[in-house]
């Protein structure tokens, strides 16, 4: 039986599998996860929300070497990496949603190196799309922007301005 402090492992995770189950729980404070951002930034998708990222802690390092204003780091992070971003009213700081992202076992999603993609309320239950449809899996809405970071593992990072100094990362894990 797979333990979990989140919402994913690698461990049962199968292409067939996709749906989220359960809820997010502990990524805020749990040791399985690292606050990569110091505080929240304006996102790049709207004007009006602003972003705060979690990534498991076995992934912090790499990903942390990752720069969303340069192209080419070469970062490839482990199987089992969960990518928790909080999205915010930019006005208000309210918790709209979080937008996950998850590195799956080998042939998940082959044509973007295995990541797949869920979207939350806060509490870690599925929002529905349009048609009623869970907002998980291959999601081409998502895709379409990540596509372009091949060179970055399909990852864009978190601004320099915010993101965890590397030399701090000892202290959060």
């Amino acid at each position: 039986m797979c333990m979990c402090v989140a919402l994913f492992t690698a461990c049962s995770m199968a292409p067939e599998d996709l749906s989220m189950r359960g809820r997010v729980y502990g990524y805020q404070s749990a040791p399985a996860f690292t606050h990569v951002s110091t505080d929240r930034y304006a996102s790049e998708l709207a004007d009006d929300i602003s972003i705060d990222v979690w990534i498991s802690t076995q992934a912090a390092a790499a990903y942390l070497a990752i720069d969303p204003d340069v192209d080419g780091s070469q970062i490839e992070l482990p199987d089992g990496t969960v990518i928790v971003r909080e999205v915010h009213d930019l006005a208000t700081g309210e918790l709209q949603k979080l937008t996950v992202m998850v590195k799956g076992p080998i042939g998940v999603v082959p044509e973007m190196d295995d990541w797949w993609f869920a979207v939350t309320d806060a509490e870690g239950d599925p929002l529905l799309d349009d048609t009623g449809a869970e907002q998980a899996g291959e999601m081409p809405q998502c895709q379409s922007c990540h596509l372009d970071r091949k060179d970055d593992g399909y990852l864009f990072g978190v601004p320099a301005p915010v993101r965890l100094p590397a030399s701090d990362l000892r202290q959060a894990i």
